[in-house]
């Protein structure tokens, strides 16, 4: 679990957060560290690209993506380029959605494998 203070840059507007990504890849975002509840919540698992230059990370919806909403780019600033470097990969390492592609594409290879099996069975 990776978590640290990040600013959220939008509109030209900064505001500086206690950011805490979670298992499902939730990024609740609370005023401090000391904080209960969460202010917030971002589902990263929406943002298929995590783009990390210097000490911005930006976080982007491809277009055809961006179900009704014209906000598909978040940008969040870390404290130094290493601290975006690691939010970045926590944010990219367990991704829902590569996972998934991973597991179709397993399934896929057994149901070709078992239908080739089944065709060698049948000939033999």
């Amino acid at each position: 679990m990776q978590s640290g203070y990040l600013q959220v840059i939008n509109n030209g507007r900064v505001k500086r957060r206690y950011f805490s990504l979670r298992p499902l890849l939730l990024l609740f975002y609370y005023l401090s560290e000391f904080d209960t509840e969460p202010r917030g919540c971002i589902d990263i698992d929406h943002f298929r690209e995590v783009q990390c230059k210097d000490s911005t990370l930006i976080l982007k919806i491809p277009d055809g993506d961006a179900a009704e909403s014209s906000n598909n780019t978040i940008i969040l600033e870390a404290q130094t380029e290493e601290d975006a470097e690691l939010w970045a990969q926590s944010m990219s390492s367990g991704r829902f959605m590569e996972m998934k592609d991973r597991l179709s594409a397993e399934l896929e290879l057994r149901e070709s494998l078992e239908s080739e099996l089944a065709h060698a069975e049948a000939q033999a």
